[in-house]
């Protein structure tokens, strides 16, 4: 097919238009012999896509199209960046919703499954980026005081001695470092476990 290419009809003198028959040509064979399929882009759909988001994307994808058939239509321009950031205001507000019900449930687990979808680390997580600020106004919350209290002020500090020094025995020692486990990452130190199990 592609030798059934024809250029005749084409300036000669122009490479500008030659490539460009050139490429449309190849372009509609390979649509021909091989056309695009489309494909879902997730398996998992995401938890915070409720039917009325689903509605707004569905108008957004109508006002995109129509708007790449007439792109000198400012009042589709318009109403497509309208519909665009509806769908990114209504997506975030429902996933602070989320959030939010989540972080004040009485059931810890589902707190904690909130955080592990916000923070990635869920398998195959498909979510949206979460109100990362809801997390942090909950953590917040949790060493804030509701009430305005006063500061009290002892009249003497505490002179005992709170903390000391005690000397380790060579035994303690040899036990702590057959502790350390050969196969993990290296610390601050940069030694690996097991070069410190060997040498020490």
């Amino acid at each position: 097919m592609v030798q059934q290419i024809d250029i005749s009809t084409t300036d000669p003198n122009s490479p500008e238009l030659l490539l460009q028959h050139c490429q449309k040509a190849f372009t509609n064979v390979l649509n021909t012999v091989a056309p695009i399929r489309t494909f879902p882009m997730r398996r998992h759909r995401s938890p915070y896509l409720n039917a009325e988001i689903r509605e707004l994307i569905r108008h957004r994808d109508f006002l995109a199209k129509q708007f790449k058939k007439n792109p000198g239509s400012s009042t589709l321009k318009e109403d497509l960046k309208l519909a665009q950031r509806r769908v990114k205001s209504r997506i975030r507000r429902e996933a602070k919703e989320q959030a939010t019900q989540a972080l004040n449930s009485s059931n810890p687990v589902d707190a904690w499954n909130y955080i592990k979808r916000a923070t990635f680390t869920t398998k195959r997580s498909e979510d949206s980026l979460p109100p990362l600020d809801t997390l942090n106004q909950y953590f917040a919350t949790v060493v804030l005081t509701p009430q305005n209290t006063q500061l009290v002020v002892p009249p003497s500090c505490n002179n005992d001695d709170t903390s000391y020094f005690s000397e380790l025995s060579s035994s303690e020692v040899q036990k702590a470092l057959s502790l350390i486990k050969s196969t993990t990452a290296p610390g601050h130190d940069k030694f690996p476990g097991f070069v410190l199990k060997r040498l020490a």
